[in-house]
Order: structure tokens, then sequence, then C-alpha cells
């Protein structure tokens, strides 16, 4: 247990609630998943209202997230969301994570400058409820830091667009080192 004169050993039967507790990496220790609620406006105008994911939902929030993180993009000026592959399967995978998780209908683009194909929804809905729920492309969001493998995993699946498989595992390249910090705690 974590005291103020350090880590001192002690029985599970004398923890308290407010204790905090050292374990080692790779403890095979995993949390709970829990979506946090997020607060959304009434619908008004031509907005369009969109579902909130359930808890019970929230590995394919996990993988929808990661995606988004590998090969998404945000305009937040014109709350446009969206994902660039011109893999068939991964943007039929990223709109119908987008139909099931919120109800909303994304629309294939093509860049007529280079073929980049892509998927895109507008909706400051979704932009709303990915400030709400801590997505940033900068890190794991704390809700899949601290749930269950299987959503550990299934976003480290989506952010994976960007990787590459090794002699020695699964590679992944990224600008942002404060994510690559907690992809590692999430292998560790």
């Amino acid at each position: 247990m974590a005291t103020e004169e350090g880590l001192i050993w002690d029985n599970l039967k004398d923890l308290q609630p407010g204790d905090f507790v050292a374990l080692r990496q790779g403890a095979e220790c995993w949390g709970v998943d829990r979506i946090p609620k997020v607060e959304l406006p009434d619908s008004h105008g031509s907005q369009n209202w969109m579902t909130v994911p359930s808890d019970e939902q929230a590995v394919k929030v996990a993988k929808f997230l990661g995606m988004l993180t590998a090969d998404g993009h945000i305009s937040r000026t014109n709350y446009v969301i969206g994902l660039t592959k011109n893999d068939d399967g991964v943007r039929a995978e990223f709109k119908g994570l987008l139909l099931e998780l919120f109800g909303l209908t994304a629309r294939e683009i093509e860049d007529a400058r280079n073929g980049v194909k892509g998927v895109t929804i507008g909706s400051k809905y979704l932009m709303q409820w990915l400030d709400g729920v801590g997505f940033t492309k900068d890190h794991v969001p704390d809700f899949v830091l601290g749930g269950s493998r299987a959503a550990c995993l299934a976003y480290l699946s989506g952010l994976y667009l960007d990787g590459w498989v090794t002699k020695q595992g699964p590679a992944i390249s990224q600008k942002r080192h404060s994510l690559l910090l907690d992809v590692q705690l999430i292998w560790d």
C-alpha cells in the first residue's frame, strides 16, 4: 500500500476506501467498462440528434475511438468528423460503428485530386460527446485505460490502422509521444 512514508505491505482485509495500492506492471488487472455520462443539449433546428452509447457498447466505442485516433479527422469549425482510408472494409466498419453506436449515417467521400477515399459525418452532438468523454488524439481516453482488457484491445485494434507487424511483433508510428506512453501502459 502507498503511504506518505512510502510503500508498505498490508493485508487485503485492512484496506480502507481511499487507500492507494501499488501493482506491478503486467499484473493483468483490468477495470470495468464505464463510458462517462455526457449531458447533451436538446435538439433544435436542423441538427441531427444522436443516440448515446451504453456501457455495454464500451468495447465497440473503444474501437471507434482508436480508429478515429489513427486515421480520423475532426473539424471543429463545421463539426465534421471523419476517417480517411482507401480500404473499403475499414471505411465500412467505421460507418457501421457510427450507425450502431450513435444512430448517425455517414457519407462516403473521394478527393478528386488524388482519389483518396473517406467517410464523414457532420454532427455537433457527436463533437460534444467526444469532448465529454475526454477524446483527444494525444492520449488513450481514461475510460479506456481504466476499462476491461477487451476495451483496451479494441482501442489498440483501431489505433493499429497506423501500425504494421515486424519480426519482433506489432509496431506503430505516432507523432504524439503522450499517446505512445499510454499505449505502452496497456502493453505493460
